[in-house]
């Protein structure tokens, strides 16, 4: 009979039948045909097997003591939908095999086996296995193009129109914060101080720049998704870098109980665009700080995790992040924060600053064990970033 899956290599299957001999018999046949197999007597050692092995196909005897075939088949295919099972029977039930293959088995073999025959059929299966995940694959890539194919679009508009907005906002926020200062700047005067509604007019102009504030860092924000000025490639000394980096925060956020401290670590450098990469560090401490409004810690620190890169670790004490939103994190205009707290901009911008650094942004989080953010840089940086 052809092997028509032969044009896959390195199958590997799990090989389950509570008869010793016949297992390891079986299993040293097929491993002679380059087959991979990972033999075990039962169906819960088949299962634990399926949690750290690749396997394409199981094949399974049907009459085994602790938990039959067809249960183990429905196990499996519960869990591991795009698995192949084939099914072992003794000589006189075929009515067994066939009950199996309504319930979903790629086909059933009678013992004694012939092993031309199960090895066509283990083939046959993998390539069914392997077929199916290719589509799988290929359906995610599509859609990840496609989604990708919106945010450019999206990022494009945005893009077209950042320029000439912030600009045109600029001017009037220079405008409203100047006005506000001036009006604080009255309210201190000596001839002010019985005026009844004083400190209502404080606090007003006090919301005002604030206000500003943040309308500028929006504006900044926008600008930054289509500027690619960058400064001339300069040495970053580690740890001084992140202690600078740590000092502009506080500065920032002077109210905020989070502490910031910088690890000890060794003496790196990294000869690359300093002010890139301080915007990512700043803005991946802020995203901390916001992260833990009644306090924590952050800590940065530096190390080098294979030859030419180095690796600046920012990392919270914080509430942690959920898996769903682990996935969608850095992608542009996503944010939990409630609204009028966030562009969704923040992450985004800090793994494209990355991008043009010629380096990588990750996060490492569980709920309720903070969240870690690991940007890996080379060394050098590369020339094509630099432009």
């Amino acid at each position: 009979m052809p092997n028509t899956g032969r044009r896959y290599h390195d199958v590997s299957l799990v090989l389950v039948d509570d008869e010793q001999a016949f297992r390891e018999a079986l299993a040293r046949r097929l491993e002679k045909r380059n087959l991979k197999v990972f033999p075990t007597g039962s169906a819960r050692e088949a299962m634990a097997l399926l949690e750290t092995e690749n396997a394409d196909v199981v094949v399974s005897d049907i009459r085994m003591p602790e938990q039959d075939g067809l249960s183990l088949m429905a196990r499996i295919r519960e869990i591991y939908p795009d698995m192949e099972v084939i099914l072992l029977t003794g000589q006189g039930d075929i009515r067994e095999g066939v009950e199996g293959i309504r319930a979903g088995a790629f086909d059933y073999i009678t013992k004694p086996v012939e092993i031309d025959h199960i090895e066509s059929k283990i083939f046959q299966a993998a390539a069914a296995v392997r077929r199916r995940r290719e589509r799988k694959a290929e359906g995610e890539i599509r859609k990840e193009l496609e989604e990708r194919a919106i945010q450019a679009e999206k990022l494009a508009t945005v893009g077209t129109l950042a320029t000439g907005v912030a600009h045109e906002i600029n001017n009037p926020l220079a405008i409203i914060n100047e006005a506000a200062g001036w009006i604080g700047q009255v309210m201190d005067r000596p001839s002010m101080q019985d005026l009844p509604e004083k400190a209502s007019l404080k606090r007003a102009s006090d919301v005002i720049q604030t206000a500003v504030e943040r309308a500028r860092r929006i504006t900044h924000q926008l600008l930054g998704m289509v500027r690619r000025e960058a400064e001339a490639p300069g040495p970053c000394d580690m740890p001084a870098f992140l202690q600078e980096v740590a000092s502009l925060s506080r500065t920032i956020h002077p109210e905020s109980e989070v502490t910031i401290v910088v690890e000890n670590g060794p003496e790196l450098t990294l000869f690359t665009d300093p002010h890139r990469l301080r915007q990512i560090l700043v803005n991946l401490v802020e995203n901390a700080i916001q992260a833990m409004p009644k306090g924590g810690c952050v800590s940065l620190s530096a190390f080098a995790p294979e030859k030419e890169k180095i690796s600046i670790q920012i990392k919270d004490t914080g509430p942690g992040i959920p898996e769903s939103v682990k996935k969608r994190i850095f992608d542009p205009f996503y944010t939990t924060k409630p609204q009028g707290k966030g562009t969704g901009l923040g992450l985004y911008l800090c793994r494209d600053l990355a991008h043009q650094l010629g380096g990588e942004l990750v996060v490492s989080s569980r709920p309720g064990e903070g969240a870690s953010f690991i940007l890996t840089l080379p060394g050098v940086l590369p020339k094509t970033a630099s432009t």
